[in-house]
């Protein structure tokens, strides 16, 4: 997936200027920026949920986990991801999906009684289930606890070394980003930096980027 020269506003005001980039095949890309930097925006965008300008070379089998996900039935977690499980046709173990993301217990339950970690891992599982090449997460680590971190960064380096997934995820850790990414995006007001996590999120690099003191 390509994109080039790409502008885009948050509420009247741009945000992304001139932006050019590639999602690199069967590999875990992660983006990071400050607050207001458009990460999600430059999610939306990337997803085909937000117009902006530019050109773009977007894959045809994508799915996209914004930061917010609402549900308006009563509906069982199991029903929910048998209807991702239902459009997928590669071979993702449901039942290896419900460990590693401890979901077995909560089958039987509604979505809307779950805790904002349990949804979120429920609606990862959603998203990961479905047949397709590209995932584009929207800070997925929200609302989990380091186990479950853990669990779903490993999870996504599995699918993506034996079903060749790609992904995109939005994060604020540079030392998650630096022992899980293949390639690192850096957002800001200046545009967007790319490269190998051991280059670009050194100490000195960091400390920069992220204004630390």
């Amino acid at each position: 997936m390509k994109f080039k020269n790409i502008q885009a506003d948050y509420h009247g005001k741009i945000v992304l200027c001139g932006l050019s980039g590639r999602i690199e095949p069967q590999q875990i890309t992660m983006l990071l920026g400050q607050n207001g930097a458009g990460k999600s925006t430059l999610m939306e965008v990337l997803s085909g949920l937000k117009k902006a300008q530019g050109e773009f070379d977007r894959a045809e089998s994508m799915i996209y986990l914004p930061q917010k996900n609402e549900i308006f039935d009563y509906l069982k977690v199991e029903d929910l991801l048998a209807m991702g499980k239902k459009s997928s046709k590669y071979s993702t173990d449901i039942s290896l999906i419900n460990t590693d993301l401890d979901l077995n217990d909560l089958l039987n339950r509604e979505v809307l009684s779950l805790s904002s970690g349990q949804q979120q891992r429920v609606w990862l599982a959603y998203t990961l289930l479905q047949d397709k090449d590209i995932a584009l997460l929207d800070e997925p680590l929200a609302f989990l606890d380091l186990k479950y971190q853990q669990r779903l960064l490993n999870l996504l380096v599995k699918l993506k070394e034996e079903f060749g997934k790609t992904f995109l995820l939005s994060i604020h850790d540079p030392i998650i980003a630096r022992s899980f990414a293949d390639v690192v995006w850096l957002l800001d007001s200046t545009g967007l930096m790319v490269g190998k996590p051991e280059k670009l999120l050194t100490r000195s690099k960091v400390n920069e980027f992220f204004e630390l003191e």
